[in-house]
């Protein structure tokens, strides 16, 4: 059977591993003077050597003619672990085994004697997915174990191992990998395999790569499937990477706020199959390697700056987007338009929001008092303060399930509105959510997260503004967690169920919209609402 080349050219030896040479002399160190600790934790980004270092240390611990610190890889030790028929060597993956009852067999186990090493040596992979019962559980064990074991854990988020764990073990972090280093490895599996490809794909893999050495091996084995002498042009089509030409003519006219050009660009790769997050990734290290290279130019280093800044927060809220080609090319020429190469804080701090609110009612206040003209209430039309309770109610008063598909039929009609230069931004956002619950001038959605609902709220008259510009609905909206939503459906459920009837809640209005709904007289029990008349059989299950 074909094997990876990953899994082929593992390091077997520390001689093989790269790029940890620090880490690899200590280790050495300890074993040739005899001065091996109970426990070890290698922490560090995926691909750098992490668990291969953890077996070759295990076997090395446990060859028969080991001499300064390097297994001889002939006696029967080092063929049993390399054949990987060891009973003594115990792998674990902790993101699949990481409750309590995992780690308190270990440590019935434990005190076992070794079948045939001279130490039991227990590997945890991806350690800081253990839950905090099983760390607790490992914690003594961990602190005091027999002498013939050695615990070896592995992690590539250390920050989220208990510090109590931590102090118990000797640390080792493992770098990034060098591009010099990647390529001077990939040159030798070429070597080894008969690959021919040119130094430029190498190169390129290696900054891919990310400093990962097995991801720079899974694209090596791509490109050389691909068939003899890949050029660098099909290796970009091949991994869906963008040229350096395409990259630079994008950057050109970000830096110079040339929106059409921009906005063209990135519907063009997304049409192509380019997935914008990488696009972006590839932009942003472009743009530091010119940074880097401009240092001195104090404007210029400013401009690149703003430019990281912006391509970064649309990556990060592409993660989190149903919407990815809608989101990027509203965002992008937002923040172009509305002030070239400015990124917009959205970390306002508390203080701020709260002056923002005072002075929001102030201005109500006035208004409210003095009506001497109809413009000024026209001029306050878009302040807007809400109270989730009561919409939820009057929603739950006044829905039924044929309003709830009229209005998400309405609603698709934003999705022609994404590249709005005006309304883009908001109506992506809005469209990462779902229509939960439909009334009288009321109704429920719901988002994913819990930050796009504190955004949501946040921009609450703004996003009322964009619905009633765009598809003509003036309507008051509650949005919800999905989390929230389940609590409040639940409710709904629970009161028709014990014959309690929702009632439309008339509050004193706080805003000036034209359309005000109008007080509702309390339900009969003829008006009374099912939940599948409300939601849809597809959307509640009850009893």
């Amino acid at each position: 059977m074909y094997q990876s080349l990953y899994r082929k050219y593992r390091p077997e030896t520390f001689d093989r591993i790269v790029g940890q040479k620090s880490i690899i002399k200590i280790l050495r160190n300890s074993i040739k003077n005899g001065k091996i600790s109970h426990a070890y934790m290698f922490s560090g980004p995926r691909g750098t050597g992490k668990t291969s270092t953890a077996k070759i240390l295990a076997k090395t611990v446990n060859c028969l003619n080991e001499i300064d610190g390097v297994s001889c890889e002939k006696c029967k030790n080092c063929e049993e672990i390399n054949f990987g028929s060891s009973v003594d060597i115990i792998e674990i993956d902790a993101a699949s085994n990481n409750g309590v009852d995992e780690i308190r067999e270990l440590r019935n186990n434990i005190n076992l004697a070794c079948s045939s090493l001279k130490y039991k040596v227990y590997i945890i992979d991806e350690v800081h997915m253990l839950s905090i019962g099983a760390f607790n559980a490992l914690l003594k064990t961990l602190e005091e174990p027999p002498e013939h074991v050695i615990f070896i854990l592995a992690t590539t988020d250390p920050q989220k191992v208990p510090t109590t764990i931590v102090s118990r073990c000797q640390c080792y972090n493992f770098k990034q990998i060098s591009v010099n280093d990647i390529v001077s490895n990939l040159r030798y599996i070429c070597e080894q395999e008969k690959i021919s490809i040119s130094d430029d794909i190498l190169e390129k893999i290696a900054v891919i790569s990310n400093g990962g050495m097995r991801d720079a091996i899974g694209l090596l084995e791509k490109a050389s499937l691909y068939g003899d002498n890949i050029t660098l042009e099909d290796f970009n089509e091949l991994c869906g990477f963008v040229t350096d030409a395409d990259l630079d003519e994008f950057i050109d006219n970000l830096v110079s706020s040339n929106v059409e050009k921009c906005v063209s660009i990135i519907d063009g790769k997304y049409m192509e199959g380019i997935n914008l997050s990488i696009f972006f990734g590839q932009a942003i290290d472009k743009l530091r390697a010119k940074m880097l290279d401009s240092i001195t130019d104090e404007s210029i280093v400013k401009r690149y700056s703003n430019c990281i800044l912006l391509l970064n927060e649309v990556s990060l809220q592409l993660r989190i987007s149903s919407n990815p080609r809608g989101l990027a090319l509203a965002y992008i020429g937002k923040n172009m338009m509305s002030q070239p190469m400015k990124v917009k804080d959205v970390n306002k701090t508390e203080e701020e929001k709260g002056k923002r609110e005072v002075n929001k009612k102030e201005a109500v206040m006035k208004v409210t008092s003095d009506n001497s003209t109809q413009q000024q209430q026209e001029d306050f039309e878009d302040i807007k303060f809400f109270d989730n309770e009561v919409i939820i109610n009057n929603t739950f008063a006044t829905a039924s399930k044929q309003k709830l598909e009229e209005l998400r039929k309405k609603w698709d009609e934003l999705n022609s509105y994404t590249l709005d230069s005006e309304y883009g931004s908001n109506v992506s956002f809005l469209l990462d959510g779902n229509i939960c619950a439909v009334g009288d001038k009321n109704f429920i959605y719901a988002f994913h997260y819990p930050s796009l609902v504190k955004r949501a709220n946040e921009m609450y008259s703004t996003l009322i503004d964009t619905v009633k510009n765009l598809i003509d609905l003036d309507y008051d909206i509650a949005f919800l967690s999905d989390d929230d939503w389940k609590i409040e459906k639940e409710k709904y459920i629970t009161r028709i169920k014990n014959g309690e009837k929702y009632t439309w809640k008339e509050v004193e209005k706080k805003s000036f919209l034209k359309d005000k709904p109008k007080k509702k007289e309390k339900m009969t029990s003829k008006d009374e609402i099912s939940p599948d008349d409300l939601f849809g059989q597809d959307l509640v299950e009850y009893e």
